[in-house]
């Protein structure tokens, strides 16, 4: 192992390098986090809106119960 002297302005200059890094990828995985759980939902609510739908509820009250849109059961619907 080589062992090599830096300055210690060059050490500040890596150190704060290194923990943006490390906040840049704390804040990646809290996104992809953040954004895994926001499909997550979406699928569930398409689930509940076809049960829903099958069971003939009519539309008013499939967008109160899943938050979807008009828009999205009916797309849903001719699936």
């Amino acid at each position: 192992m080589y062992n090599v002297k830096l300055p210690t302005s060059s050490l500040y200059k890596v150190d704060s390098m290194l923990c943006d890094i490390i906040e840049n990828a704390k804040y990646e995985k809290q996104r992809l986090l953040d954004e895994g759980r926001l499909e997550g939902k979406l699928e569930k609510s398409i689930e509940i809106a076809k049960s829903l739908l099958f069971e003939g509820i009519p539309l008013g009250i499939i967008e109160k119960c899943t938050n979807l849109s008009k828009e999205q059961i009916q797309n849903i619907k001719l699936d």
